[in-house]
């Protein structure tokens, strides 16, 4: 076990670094991001496709079904 442990923190010192590594360069540019229209926007796609609109649709009919409900239940019990 100690053995192993030595073996770690050899593994672990800092290495010479007389020869340094040099990152490899790109050979393609990064694409443009472009929109449905096929414009180029300035802006880094997501990957979220999702229509904003059908979302804040069903969060509205949720909101008037909670409302309808608790407007019906104050007024049976009410009477």
């Amino acid at each position: 076990m100690a053995k192993a442990i030595e073996d770690a923190i050899k593994g672990l010192e800092k290495k010479d670094a007389s020869t340094p590594i040099e990152p490899t360069k790109p050979t393609d540019p990064p694409q443009e991001n472009q929109d449905k229209t096929g414009e180029t926007t300035g802006s880094p796609q997501t990957g979220d496709n999702s229509i904003v609109m059908v979302w804040a649709a069903v969060m509205l009919m949720a909101g008037a079904g909670m409302v309808t409900t608790i407007y019906s239940r104050k007024r049976k019990h009410n009477q």
